[in-house]
């Protein structure tokens, strides 16, 4: 039987031939144009990111600023309800909270507060001439601190130079006649008194060498010391001093200088000194920018300062009512 081959038919040029230069440069234009929309695409979620990160960073600035603010006032005279603590230590004229207004750039606060709820009470008489300020208790109060010396009506921030041993009290060397600005009260401070780790704060905004504002604390105020950045971007702090003026528990507001609200309206004068007991609560407007100018706002009016011209910045504005905890009644 005679086996018939059949040759298989050979391959067409064209299969064997492959890509051709037009479907090549076909093919390479497509993925160009494919890798640019994928390169785009990602250039503007990145920059979507970025911009998303720096109003965080306003965000928190200003945030920051906020609650700085808020802990202090609300410790602010510590152990004494009608605001009559002095600077004893730096000798800053500071009465208990001092609010210093401007309705063309920013304010700024001095405040005596406590400072990590330290509280013990003194076995000695506390005069002028006392270098010995006698504790039951010094747990957490370390050399270069400071305490608040009270009787409950009338109080001084002193300094703590020294520690003594730990036993049934301690000894805390210290000095109260340094400030002629502070003086003891008559017969000073009686034994039993109330201590209280405090300090001293002048919280205001600064300018930096390159231009960006900041948030700054001074822990001495006039003394030595230099400022600590608490926050960049912050360029504004509006305050109004909130009082109870007819001792009804509530504090009218009519946006105006007729109202129980001082430096809430341009013209308004001073509020009453606070050791008169009626001061209630500090409303507090911060606004931080960002400091790479990526936006496009204006500084917006606060309390008795108008609103800025629109500049290449983003802003972020908060805004709280902070009660006076040691002083008087809560709204």
């Amino acid at each position: 039987m005679t086996r018939i081959l059949r040759r298989r038919p050979a391959r067409s040029a064209r299969r064997q031939s492959g890509f051709t230069m037009v479907e090549l440069m076909v093919s390479l234009v497509l993925v160009a144009v494919v890798v640019g929309l994928m390169m785009q695409i990602a250039v503007v979620m990145l920059a979507g990111f970025k911009e998303q990160r720096e109003a965080l960073e306003v965000s928190r600035n200003a945030r920051a600023g906020i609650e700085l603010l808020t802990e202090a006032v609300r410790n602010a005279s510590a152990g004494v309800t009608n605001g009559d603590v002095l600077d004893s230590t730096s000798c800053n004229p500071v009465i208990g909270i001092t609010v210093t207004n401007h309705d063309d750039e920013p304010d700024s606060i001095e405040l005596i507060y406590a400072s990590g709820g330290i509280v013990t009470s003194a076995r000695n008489v506390v005069d002028s001439s006392t270098t010995t300020l006698t504790v039951v208790d010094a747990t957490g109060i370390v050399a270069g601190d400071q305490v608040i010396v009270s009787n409950g009506t009338t109080g001084r921030l002193i300094p703590v130079r020294a520690v003594g041993s730990v036993g049934v009290t301690t000894d805390l060397a210290t000095q109260t006649n340094l400030c002629s600005s502070a003086p003891m009260p008559t017969g000073g401070f009686a034994a039993g008194a109330l201590v209280i780790r405090a300090r001293y704060a002048r919280l205001a905004v600064e300018t930096g060498a390159d231009g960006v504002p900041m948030l700054t604390l001074d822990p001495d105020g006039d003394g030595p010391e230099t400022s600590e950045i608490l926050a960049e971007g912050v360029e504004d702090i509006q305050i109004a001093v909130g009082v109870d003026l007819d001792g009804d528990s509530a504090i009218l507001d009519l946006g105006d200088t007729t109202d129980e609200w001082f430096y809430n309206a341009l013209g308004d004068p001073a509020p009453p000194p606070i050791t008169g007991g009626q001061w209630r609560a500090l409303r507090v407007t911060v606004t931080a920018r960002d400091v790479l100018g990526r936006g496009n706002s204006a500084r917006p009016a606060a309390e008795d300062r108008a609103a800025g011209a629109t500049d290449n910045f983003r802003r972020r504005t908060l805004r709280t009512q902070i009660e006076i905890r040691n002083l008087g009644r809560a709204l």
